[in-house]
Formats: structure tokens, C-alpha cells, sequence
């Protein structure tokens, strides 16, 4: 009894030394070493907020007498149309942006005014308008107009007489330019044999006569 007892104990302590040699031939994991300084954020790339010049392909330094000359038309249809639209939407906020007249975008009639005769008229003698804007134009020139019908007329100044021609009318489109030519009758309008008086009205014509002579437009 005590011999197999012994074998026993032999056997367990030859089990136990076997595992405690496996144990320690085992390789031990590798430890990662603790950080020590605090990970750098990441930057998170944002666009910088454009200039709103800048996204109408205008300069960044459009001045406001550059810009009210561009809303004015002076500049050509294109660029009007372009600084109209961000005048209009709020995106510039200056005075100039009055001379869009409240329309973002319009066509252009571009202008000549002549007699009957085919010579023109000086500009400050002749004034063109129409029955579809708040513009008018000195002679010859043109007229930035909204979209749609529109009838247009040339009137001249002689004394005390203004003289108009056969009004015409045309369509307009945005962004588009069409040319109109105007004509005024020529004739001297007065002249000898002309008898003017005066009544509520104002300065009336009270007899004509003489060559050349006729009646007012």
C-alpha cells in the first residue's frame, strides 16, 4: 500500500514539473507601451466661405463706382444682368445696385434715332422711351428693358414743339441685344406764319402758316 502510494506521488510531482517547464518555455506576448502624450486631433479640412464678388466671377476689389457703372449697362448686357441678379438676391448691398431698376435681368435695344431725311438728331435734342421701363435714352444709345413687348418712341425738341415719330414696337428677350432704328420727321415744324397763344393749357399754336410750317407731334 505504501509503495503505490509512493509511485503516486512520484507520478503527480513528475506531472507538475513537466507543466511548470512547458509554462515557462511559453513566449510571453508583447506589451505595447503605454502613450505618453496625447494623440494629436485631426483637422477636418472646411472651404473657406467664398466672397460673393468672387462667385459672380467679379473682382474682389469691384469699387461702387465700378459697380454702379456695370448696373447702369456700361459695362455691356452680360455683366449688368450678372451684378443685377446678386444686387436683387441681397448679395450686394450697395447704392449702386439702384440703377438695376428692380429687374435682375433684361435685353438691350441698342438705339439710333434719325429724321425722315437720314441725318441724326444732337443727342440732348432727342429723347427715346418706352411703355415697358423707367429708362430713357439721350438720342441715339441704348435701353436696357425687362422681357416682353415693348414700344418704344423717339421725340425731339424744336422751340416750343416736341416732335415725335411713329412709335415701334419690338420683343424683348433677357439677355439678348436686338437694334432698332427710330426715325423723326425732319421737316422744320414753325417757323413764319405761326400764331402762338396762351390758355389754361399753356403755349398752344392758334394759326399756321408759311412753307415749312406744321403741326406739332
Amino acid at each position: 500500500m505504501k509503495r503505490r502510494l509512493a509511485v503516486g506521488l512520484v507520478a503527480l510531482a513528475l506531472i507538475l514539473m513537466g507543466l511548470y517547464l512547458w509554462l515557462r518555455s511559453s513566449p510571453e506576448s508583447p506589451t505595447e507601451p503605454l502613450p505618453t502624450e496625447a494623440p494629436a486631433p485631426k483637422r477636418v479640412g472646411r472651404a473657406a466661405p467664398a466672397a460673393p464678388a468672387a462667385v459672380a466671377g467679379l473682382p474682389l476689389d469691384f469699387d461702387p463706382d465700378t459697380l454702379a457703372a456695370a448696373a447702369s449697362g456700361d459695362h455691356g448686357l452680360a455683366l449688368r444682368n450678372r451684378v443685377c441678379k446678386l444686387c436683387i438676391g441681397g448679395v450686394i448691398v450697395e447704392e449702386g445696385c439702384r440703377f438695376c431698376l428692380q429687374v435682375a435681368e433684361t435685353g438691350r435695344v441698342n438705339l439710333d434715332v434719325v429724321g425722315t431725311d437720314g441725318r441724326p438728331f444732337p443727342d440732348h435734342d432727342v429723347m427715346v422711351g418706352s411703355d415697358c421701363g423707367r429708362g430713357a435714352s439721350l438720342g441715339s444709345g441704348f435701353l436696357d428693358l425687362p422681357a416682353g413687348p415693348c414700344t418704344l418712341t423717339a421725340t425731339r425738341v424744336e422751340g416750343p414743339f416736341d416732335i415725335t415719330g411713329p412709335p415701334k414696337t419690338v420683343q424683348i428677350v433677357a439677355g439678348e441685344e436686338l437694334y432698332l432704328l427710330l426715325e423723326i420727321p425732319a421737316e422744320a415744324w414753325g417757323g413764319v406764319g405761326v400764331t402762338l397763344r396762351s390758355d389754361d393749357r399753356g403755349l398752344v399754336i392758334d394759326g399756321l402758316g408759311g412753307a415749312g410750317s406744321g403741326p406739332p407731334g
